[in-house]
Protein backbone atom coordinates (compact mmCIF):
# COMPACT_ATOMS: atom_id res chain seq x y z
CA UNK A 1 0.00 0.00 0.00
CA UNK A 2 1.56 3.30 -1.11
CA UNK A 3 0.28 6.51 0.38
CA UNK A 4 -0.25 9.23 -2.17
CA UNK A 5 -1.47 11.89 0.22
CA UNK A 6 -2.85 12.67 3.63
CA UNK A 7 -5.27 15.53 4.12
CA UNK A 8 -6.42 16.70 7.53
CA UNK A 9 -9.65 18.63 7.74
CA UNK A 10 -11.56 19.35 10.96
CA UNK A 11 -9.88 16.50 12.82
CA UNK A 12 -10.56 13.84 10.18
CA UNK A 13 -7.60 12.18 8.57
CA UNK A 14 -8.15 11.29 4.95
CA UNK A 15 -5.76 8.82 3.35
CA UNK A 16 -5.63 8.14 -0.36
CA UNK A 17 -3.65 5.09 -1.31
CA UNK A 18 -2.58 4.18 -4.79
CA UNK A 19 -5.32 2.24 -6.55
CA UNK A 20 -7.83 2.42 -3.71
CA UNK A 21 -10.68 4.52 -2.43
CA UNK A 22 -10.41 7.25 0.12
CA UNK A 23 -10.00 5.93 3.67
CA UNK A 24 -10.66 7.96 6.79
CA UNK A 25 -10.03 7.84 10.53
CA UNK A 26 -12.68 9.03 12.97
CA UNK A 27 -10.82 8.87 16.25
CA UNK A 28 -9.06 12.26 15.87
CA UNK A 29 -12.44 13.88 15.24
CA UNK A 30 -13.86 12.32 18.40
CA UNK A 31 -10.87 13.68 20.32
CA UNK A 32 -11.35 17.17 18.89
CA UNK A 33 -15.06 17.13 19.74
CA UNK A 34 -14.49 16.01 23.32
CA UNK A 35 -11.77 18.64 23.81
CA UNK A 36 -14.11 21.31 22.47
CA UNK A 37 -16.75 20.61 25.10
CA UNK A 38 -14.42 20.01 28.05
CA UNK A 39 -12.63 23.34 27.66
CA UNK A 40 -15.87 25.31 27.97
CA UNK A 41 -16.18 27.31 31.18
CA UNK A 42 -18.68 26.32 33.79
CA UNK A 43 -20.93 28.88 35.45
CA UNK A 44 -18.76 29.13 38.59
CA UNK A 45 -15.63 29.87 36.54
CA UNK A 46 -17.58 32.45 34.56
CA UNK A 47 -18.70 34.16 37.78
CA UNK A 48 -15.18 34.15 39.23
CA UNK A 49 -13.63 35.48 36.02
CA UNK A 50 -15.97 38.28 35.12
CA UNK A 51 -18.66 38.80 37.71
CA UNK A 52 -22.35 38.81 37.02
CA UNK A 53 -23.18 42.45 36.36
CA UNK A 54 -24.16 43.27 32.75
CA UNK A 55 -21.06 45.35 31.98
CA UNK A 56 -18.73 42.56 33.18
CA UNK A 57 -20.58 39.93 31.16
CA UNK A 58 -20.41 42.08 28.01
CA UNK A 59 -16.68 42.64 28.55
CA UNK A 60 -16.15 38.93 29.16
CA UNK A 61 -18.02 38.14 25.93
CA UNK A 62 -15.82 40.60 24.01
CA UNK A 63 -12.64 39.06 25.40
CA UNK A 64 -13.92 35.55 24.65
CA UNK A 65 -14.67 36.64 21.07
CA UNK A 66 -11.13 37.95 20.63
CA UNK A 67 -9.79 34.63 21.89
CA UNK A 68 -12.22 32.78 19.56
CA UNK A 69 -13.75 30.97 22.53
CA UNK A 70 -17.30 31.21 21.26
CA UNK A 71 -18.69 28.64 23.70
CA UNK A 72 -17.60 30.84 26.59
CA UNK A 73 -18.92 33.90 24.79
CA UNK A 74 -22.30 32.19 24.37
CA UNK A 75 -22.36 31.22 28.04
CA UNK A 76 -21.66 34.82 29.13
CA UNK A 77 -24.33 36.22 26.83
CA UNK A 78 -26.88 33.59 27.90
CA UNK A 79 -26.23 34.53 31.51
CA UNK A 80 -26.71 38.20 30.63
CA UNK A 81 -30.04 37.46 28.94
CA UNK A 82 -31.27 35.35 31.87
CA UNK A 83 -30.26 37.87 34.53
CA UNK A 84 -31.28 41.02 32.69
CA UNK A 85 -34.64 42.57 33.49
CA UNK A 86 -34.51 44.76 30.42
CA UNK A 87 -34.25 44.11 26.70
CA UNK A 88 -30.83 43.74 25.16
CA UNK A 89 -29.05 46.73 23.70
CA UNK A 90 -27.82 46.57 20.10
CA UNK A 91 -24.25 45.66 21.06
CA UNK A 92 -25.47 42.91 23.37
CA UNK A 93 -27.75 41.48 20.68
CA UNK A 94 -24.84 41.47 18.24
CA UNK A 95 -22.59 39.67 20.75
CA UNK A 96 -25.29 37.07 21.41
CA UNK A 97 -25.72 36.57 17.68
CA UNK A 98 -21.99 36.22 17.01
CA UNK A 99 -21.55 33.77 19.87
CA UNK A 100 -24.28 31.37 18.84
CA UNK A 101 -23.58 31.78 15.12
CA UNK A 102 -20.03 30.58 15.65
CA UNK A 103 -20.95 27.78 18.05
CA UNK A 104 -23.64 26.52 15.68
CA UNK A 105 -21.42 27.09 12.63
CA UNK A 106 -18.85 24.62 13.93
CA UNK A 107 -21.51 22.03 14.64
CA UNK A 108 -23.14 22.55 11.24
CA UNK A 109 -19.78 22.11 9.55
CA UNK A 110 -19.17 18.88 11.49
CA UNK A 111 -22.66 17.67 10.51
CA UNK A 112 -22.02 18.37 6.81
CA UNK A 113 -18.69 16.52 6.91
CA UNK A 114 -20.15 13.50 8.69
CA UNK A 115 -23.22 13.48 6.46
CA UNK A 116 -21.00 13.49 3.38
CA UNK A 117 -18.84 10.69 4.81
CA UNK A 118 -21.98 8.68 5.57
CA UNK A 119 -23.31 9.06 2.04
CA UNK A 120 -19.94 8.16 0.49
CA UNK A 121 -19.52 5.15 2.77
CA UNK A 122 -23.05 3.95 1.95
CA UNK A 123 -22.50 4.39 -1.78
CA UNK A 124 -19.17 2.57 -1.75
CA UNK A 125 -20.55 -0.38 0.21
CA UNK A 126 -18.45 0.09 3.36
CA UNK A 127 -18.85 -2.44 6.14
CA UNK A 128 -21.73 -2.08 8.59
CA UNK A 129 -19.47 -1.32 11.57
CA UNK A 130 -18.01 1.79 9.92
CA UNK A 131 -21.47 2.95 8.85
CA UNK A 132 -22.76 2.54 12.41
CA UNK A 133 -19.87 4.58 13.81
CA UNK A 134 -20.53 7.37 11.35
CA UNK A 135 -24.29 7.26 11.98
CA UNK A 136 -23.89 7.36 15.76
CA UNK A 137 -21.54 10.33 15.53
CA UNK A 138 -23.93 12.06 13.12
CA UNK A 139 -26.77 11.53 15.62
CA UNK A 140 -24.63 12.96 18.43
CA UNK A 141 -23.91 16.09 16.39
CA UNK A 142 -27.63 16.48 15.57
CA UNK A 143 -28.49 16.28 19.28
CA UNK A 144 -25.86 18.90 20.11
CA UNK A 145 -27.27 21.17 17.38
CA UNK A 146 -30.80 20.79 18.75
CA UNK A 147 -29.57 21.45 22.27
CA UNK A 148 -27.71 24.64 21.30
CA UNK A 149 -30.64 25.92 19.23
CA UNK A 150 -33.01 25.29 22.15
CA UNK A 151 -30.56 26.97 24.52
CA UNK A 152 -30.55 30.21 22.54
CA UNK A 153 -34.33 30.14 22.10
CA UNK A 154 -35.03 29.47 25.76
CA UNK A 155 -32.56 32.12 26.94
CA UNK A 156 -34.14 34.72 24.66
CA UNK A 157 -37.72 33.83 25.58
CA UNK A 158 -37.25 33.96 29.36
Amino acid sequence: MIRTGVRRNSGIELHRTQGSNLNFTLSPLLTVASNLFTRMMDAAALEKLGGSDPASLVNLAKVAEQAERYEDMAMAMSKLVKESNRGLQEEERNLLSVAFKNVLGGLRSAWRIMSSLHEKAKASGEDEKKLNIIQSFLSKIEEELKSKCNEVLVSCLE
